[in-house]
């Protein structure tokens, strides 16, 4: 996913929504009693937007993703900003660290990207895995708020760039609970014709609501305790949805 769009994934409301999610992630660690420079596996890191500014707070960061132009970026955006961070290609329901970690994350609703209950469960398994025994794990998952809003039904909004126009479409299906995002890049190319040739990219991506009390429930089926959860609402979209947008999620590893 994101494998020919990983440049437009970023924009203002997510740069945001990742200095909101950091300050979640300290300050719940600080309850847990962490701090840098503990070592934090970022699952998922994408282009490194939270992964980067945990880095700069001097935790000591490794971010697994399976798509490597998000890597690529997220590798571009931390040498720019001389941070040593280890960036590997994987996937999160199978991906383990050699060495036990005091502490996984795994933000942007990379929980509602994995379509089956099923793929969800081998993740929290794997991550329990990949924790120390009393090791933490935060995460968040999008609220059914979210996908009933408008954020989540757009037909075809546009915004125009020099080089060319970016179409998105999103659409909510209540029934299945299943959502899907699309993003189209119309690129003016002006080396192949007379200026007005336009190469089209499109990708979608497909999401899926799962209720809190199920998330729960798998994550104390694959051994976490201490199961807290936090909802989360982004002023800054309160015209748009009114209600919690995200749960942010706290556990730890058992014995």
């Amino acid at each position: 996913m994101y494998k020919h769009l990983s440049q437009f994934y970023e924009n203002p409301v997510l740069a945001l929504l990742a200095e909101h999610t950091t300050a979640f992630i300290n300050k719940r660690l600080e309850e847990y009693r962490r701090s840098p420079p503990e070592k934090i596996l970022d699952l998922a890191c994408g282009t490194g937007l939270i992964l980067s500014k945990l880095a700069q707070q001097g935790w000591a960061m490794q971010g697994v993703d399976i798509e490597p132009s998000m890597l690529d970026i997220a590798r571009k955006r931390t040498q720019a900003q001389n941070l040593s961070v280890d960036l590997q290609q994987g996937d999160i329901r199978k991906f383990i660290t050699k060495e036990p970690t005091p502490i996984a994350i795994c933000f942007g609703d990379v929980i509602n990207h994995l379509l089956a209950i099923e793929d969800v469960k081998q993740a929290f398994t794997a991550i329990k895995q990949s924790l120390q025994p009393g090791g933490v794990f935060l995460f968040d998952s999008n609220t059914l708020e979210n996908y009933q809003s408008s954020l989540w039904n757009i037909k075809d909004a546009t915004t125009d760039r020099e080089d060319g126009k970016i179409i998105q479409k999103a659409a909510f299906d209540q029934d299945t609970g299943r959502a899907y995002a699309e993003t189209i890049f119309e690129h003016k190319n002006s080396e192949k014709t007379d200026g007005n040739h336009t190469d089209r990219i499109s990708e979608r991506v497909y999401v899926q609501y799962y209720p809190n009390e199920r998330l729960e429930k798998l994550l104390a089926d694959c051994g976490f305790q201490e199961i807290r959860q936090q909802p989360y609402m982004m002023q800054e979209l309160q015209q748009v949805i009114s209600q919690p947008a995200k749960t942010f999620w706290s556990a730890t590893r058992g014995d």
